[in-house]
């Protein structure tokens, strides 16, 4: 019944870029330039999973400096962006924390990343209670 009950298609006219004057020549203007081999370099050259094991593999769970993370590329520049984009990445997924002290960007490990945790590999170091819990032994 609520199939019955919906309105029909609503037919759209085409395009019609001539009806707002200088459009088409704003749109050639803007993609006239690009040089296609640049393009496709581009998206060739960044490799988002490389650079986050890249940085994963420098930080540490103190903070660093964005600049002392050795770069991937010989273009030192462009090398720092994908770093930037790809520590972006990492802080959206909780795996490290990045902040800004003037000029410099810093990063270091999101704690809940950090490996021990400050926990000792003893249980019974880490809450001062002897033997298992509640008395039961694993069997």
């Amino acid at each position: 019944m609520l199939a019955e009950t919906r309105s029909a298609s609503l037919p759209l006219a085409g395009i019609e870029l001539d009806s707002v004057p200088g459009l088409v020549d704003a749109l050639n203007g803007l993609t006239a330039s690009f040089d296609r081999d640049l393009v496709v370099e581009a998206k060739t050259a960044f490799d988002l999973r490389c650079y986050e094991k890249h940085i994963q593999a420098h930080i540490r769970d103190f903070p660093l400096n964005l600049r002392d993370i050795p770069p991937l590329k010989k273009d030192d520049r462009r090398d720092l962006v994908w770093q930037f984009i790809a520590i972006i990445f990492l802080a959206h997924a909780g795996t490290i924390d990045i902040w800004q002290e003037g000029q410099e960007i810093m990063v270091m490990k999101h704690e809940a990343n950090r490996k021990g945790q400050d926990i000792s590999g003893e249980l019974e170091e880490s809450d001062g209670i002897e033997g298992s819990v509640g008395g039961i032994e694993a069997g």
